[in-house]
């Protein structure tokens, strides 16, 4: 695993509006197992990317939590947690906790859940330390989910349209995005839109990524954007899916009050 998201500019992708049709893998994202993201590339000049805060997953078609146990020098960065911030004990408390990445400077911990989380909390999460000195002093620490993007995309939340009920016949759905990378409060007009739709005979699960904003930008809420995505095939009687993160969310019309309220984080 390696450490950070990268937001880079990627020129040369021309369509505003793209549907790659891929098919989904089984996943699950319940305690003790492990999710699996789509085997096959988006495209050419895309490559799916699974991050969860901090973390960024070396292979992101089977994004596995890392298999080193703390040692004394981790359990060490972790007591110093304790030791500044007595109150998240029962936070630390809620996870097993495995080393991510380490160099001289920095070290990275994921948390994977003890118990099964309710369906609308972040199961794991990320710890971060930078060195001073002989001591792990904590960065930042905090739940996170399983994402999906793309070098030089982010992603975004979506919900069907409340306005355009989808009919079963219709190989076209009218959505509302919301980015989820710092947009200084702006849509994304005239930055890249990609929406990725992987197709089974029970789901269609559509992820959307997003061109980041260039240079450095403000992270107020940013608003719905109406895209239209072309599934290929119709609709039928499946379950959409909003597959910006693992599990994906269920996107059912009209929308549901939790996606709405969350801007598209919760189903």
């Amino acid at each position: 695993m390696t450490l950070g998201r990268r937001h880079t500019h990627m020129s040369g992708i021309r369509a505003l509006f793209t549907a790659v049709t891929i098919f989904l893998a089984a996943c699950s994202n319940g305690a003790g197992t492990t999710p699996t993201f789509p085997s096959t590339t988006l495209a050419p000049h895309l490559e799916l990317t699974a991050s969860c805060g901090a973390v960024v997953f070396d292979d992101p078609t089977r994004p596995e939590p890392p298999s080193t146990p703390l040692d004394a020098d981790a359990q060490a960065a972790l007591d110093q947690v304790l030791a500044v911030v007595r109150g998240e004990a029962a936070f630390f408390d809620e996870y097993d906790w495995l080393i991510s990445e380490r160099t001289d400077t920095t070290l990275v911990l994921f948390g994977t859940p003890r118990f099964e989380p309710p369906v609308d909390t972040p199961p794991y999460a990320v710890a971060t330390f930078v060195r001073e000195g002989d001591v792990w002093q904590p960065e930042g620490w905090g739940q996170c989910r399983i994402e999906l993007d793309a070098p030089g995309f982010g992603n975004a939340t979506w919900i069907l349209d409340p306005d355009v009920e989808p009919h079963p016949d219709t190989t076209v759905l009218e959505i509302l995005i919301n980015e989820q990378d710092c947009a200084s409060g702006e849509p994304p007009t005239g930055r890249d839109i990609v929406p990725v739709v992987a197709t089974t005979m029970d789901t269609i699960t559509i992820t959307v990524l997003v061109e980041p904003v260039a240079g450095d930008a403000a992270c107020p809420s940013n608003p719905w954007h109406r895209v239209t995505v072309e599934l290929g095939e119709p609709l039928g009687e499946r379950t959409l899916l909003d597959g910006h993160t693992l599990p994906p969310l269920e996107r059912p019309w009209p929308p549901s009050p939790s996606s709405l309220d969350s801007f598209g984080r919760d189903g």
